[in-house]
């Protein structure tokens, strides 16, 4: 055995490419525990000893599950153990229904599971071994992603029963093998790959990547955590007719799999977009170890506006063999190659949005006599890679999935919308494979109820919506009785809809609501291609004449949601994309309107890409709170409210008024020129 092998408990080790990144992910957020579990059911009798002897046994052979991180020089560490001093199981009495123990298990630990998780002093495995009653009990492992990946479920399994089975048999278990060091460090990356990686994704111009369109949800959680919906199966027809068209296409049945996920999001208006897939880096000679091999692959999707579902097969193949072509690229140190190349750390918006999970999923595990065990590998997860992730599971039985969100993405609607949308999509086109999917992707709309505009009276104000910002003295001016109504109108077309606003902190991006249309149009909103998108997704409003005449086409940034109400976002002028990141002005401006000492208040994008932080004119009202008029102090005040995920401004610039058109509306192109006058060029890039 090499040298590097025969390391064992007591020494210190590096951190692997692959473990790296976790632990530093854990110092920037202590709050999240990037952690997972599964379970499995054990009917018949069986010793709780004999349980944890097994467990242990397991711990012993593979040295990433004793270790404990250190930190050595200003360099952080991993120390192995003595499986001994640091295994933990508990032993807690569960009773539940025969067949509900996977169900309640899961729940049990979901209710209890750490908030955190100290590697400086615990392993990253820790057992709960429940007792229902009637013999039957559920063991819980629960693993920290440092030591664990997918892959290393079925390896636990498979040598969890072997123990097992041993020591109930009475025989001595397999000596435990010689401890290893944990997986391969520095030595072994690919620095040809890893060139070859950043030269491909230079090549898609960064800078100037669309960020990802998703549909909005009705509501958002402010504390985001993970959520997921419901199993889902695939209909064994479907599966027949997708591996049919893969194989014709000389594509694997992922490819299909994928192609229909690009199909989704191309409903949505995306033609270009990133997709991560987890790639497992594992080889023969490490495929039976216990640990972290796994590596997070991005690759780019073209949406060609009049591709089929057999064109987007095709291209999804394309993209898994890019997938395929550098697995073994360590993703944290692809993103310091791009943040050193573009001076701004681009990547993280572009990758972190969206993945697709489809990992190999083993079956035979073993069995011990007078046991029946039912395993559950398909957990949710606790902490986010993605804030969505379509996870996706092929067995000799058939395909199941499921969809994994955070919940300050999507809500629970929202999510079982996008996977009833992904069936709907699969079913249609497999109907013909050859026909665009653009002509399938819109939707016929919400109509809006019609009702005229509401006339003046006294305590209430009508306000043009695109004037409209949800200031102090308005929320007053609605609290103390009054009403505000919001009225969208057009110079060509007149009044279009009107809604009476409520403050409402919990709508997702502020957006202005207009419940009523005025009779004559019919409100759409459409893609940039002209492609009518389905409810809750954002694009351009165009309306409709109820008499059949040409649509009209707007400056405005709208979506309509399921109860046919429009979504007023703001106008085009003010919304852009940096870098995958996206920014409604108008939304920013809405929520700094809503904070203390604020008047009015206008936001722009940058001029272009090399500039693209956004410029932000404020007019104090001259109360306390406004106090002191520095600019720094009301940009750390603007920071705190600034939508999550936009370009993020360097500069708040004071003024006594905003510039205005001859109509009194902002001149959106002298408050860029007034903010880009005023911010230093070293800094104006900074996102």
């Amino acid at each position: 055995m090499e040298e590097s092998q025969m390391r064992g408990c007591g020494e210190t080790v590096p951190l692997t490419m692959a473990q790296e990144p976790v632990w530093l992910e854990q110092l920037r957020h202590p709050e999240q525990v990037n952690a997972g579990f599964f379970v499995v059911t054990m009917s018949g009798t069986v010793e709780a000893d004999a349980v944890a002897g097994a467990c242990a046994e397991v711990c012993r052979n593979h040295p990433e599950l004793r270790g404990t991180i250190v930190d050595q020089d200003n360099r952080y560490w991993f120390r192995i153990n003595d499986a001994e001093t640091v295994f933990e199981i508990e032993y807690p009495i569960v009773p539940c229904a025969p067949g509900a123990e996977n169900e309640t298990a899961r729940a049990w630990y979901l209710a209890r599971r750490p908030l955190t998780w100290d590697l400086t002093s615990r392993a990253p495995i820790r057992f709960f071994l429940l007792d229902h009653g009637d013999e039957r009990r559920t063991l819980v492992i629960a693993v920290h992603h440092i030591a664990f990946d997918g892959r290393s479920k079925f390896v636990f399994a498979r040598q969890f029963v072997s123990a097992l089975r041993e020591i109930r048999a009475g025989v001595r278990p397999a000596a435990a093998v010689e401890a290893v060091a944990p997986l391969a460090g520095s030595d072994d990356l690919d620095k040809a790959g890893l060139a070859a990686a950043t030269t491909y994704w230079q090549g898609h111009d960064l800078r100037t990547f669309p960020s990802l369109v998703l549909p909005a949800p009705s509501r958002v959680d402010p504390v985001s955590s993970m959520a997921a919906t419901s199993r889902f199966e695939l209909p064994e027809q479907r599966l027949r007719r997708l591996a049919a068209l893969t194989t014709e296409a000389g594509t694997s049945f992922f490819s299909g799999l994928l192609a229909v996920t690009a199909a989704q999001l191309g409903r949505y208006g995306n033609d270009r977009f990133a997709l991560c897939i987890p790639a497992d880096t594992s080889t023969a000679a490490t495929r039976e170890r216990i640990a972290m091999q796994v590596n997070m692959v991005p690759c780019v999707i073209e949406h060609a506006p009049r591709a089929g579902l057999r064109d987007l097969v095709t291209t999804a193949g394309r993209a898994l063999a890019d997938i395929d072509r550098f697995r073994r690229v360590p993703f944290h140190l692809l993103m310091r190659e791009l943040r050193q190349s573009y001076g701004v750390d681009i990547g993280p918006s572009i990758f972190d949005r969206f993945g697709v999970s489809y990992p190999r999923v083993a079956a035979d595990f073993g069995e011990v006599p007078g046991l029946v065990l039912d395993w559950d590998f398909f957990a949710p997860n606790s902490s986010q890679s993605f804030q969505v992730t379509l996870q996706l599971r092929k067995t000799p039985e058939g395909v199941f999935g499921r969809l994994d969100y955070a919940t300050s993405v999507f809500d629970a609607e929202t999510a079982e919308d996008f996977v009833s949308g992904w069936h709907e999509t699969l079913e249609r086109a497999l109907a013909d494979p050859d026909e665009p999917l653009s002509r399938r992707s819109g939707s016929p709309g919400c109509p809006l109820p019609v009702a005229p505009v509401p006339k003046f009276e006294a305590g209430t104000m009508i306000v043009p919506v695109d004037r409209f910002l949800p200031t102090e003295d308005r929320v007053a001016f609605v609290n103390s009785g009054g009403r505000i109504v919001l009225v969208l109108d057009d110079d060509r077309a007149g009044p279009i809809a009107w809604g009476e606003w409520e403050p409402a902190p919990d709508v997702p991006d502020g957006a202005l609501i207009l419940a009523h249309n005025t009779g004559n149009w019919r409100p759409i909103v459409v893609a940039h291609d002209g492609r009518e998108l389905p409810a809750r997704v954002p694009g351009t409003l165009v309306l409709r004449p109820r008499d059949g005449g040409p649509d009209l086409e707007t400056e405005i940034r709208a979506r309509i949601d399921p109860k046919g109400r429009l979504h007023y976002l703001g106008l085009a002028g003010q919304a852009a994309d940096f870098g995958g990141r996206h920014l409604e002005g108008a939304e920013a401006e809405r929520r700094i309107a809503a904070l203390p000492g604020v008047r009015e208040v206008a936001v722009v994008p940058g001029a272009d890409a090399s500039r693209p932080a956004p410029g932000i004119l404020l007019v104090p009202d001259g109360t306390a709170e406004s106090d002191p008029a520095s600019e720094r102090t009301w940009r750390r005040k603007v920071l705190r409210v600034w939508p999550p995920g936009a370009p993020r401004p360097t500069e708040v610039v004071l003024t006594e008024r905003l510039p205005r058109d001859r109509t009194g509306r902002v001149d959106l192109a002298r408050v860029r020129s007034i903010c880009l006058d005023a911010t230093s060029p070293s800094t104006a890039d900074i996102p």
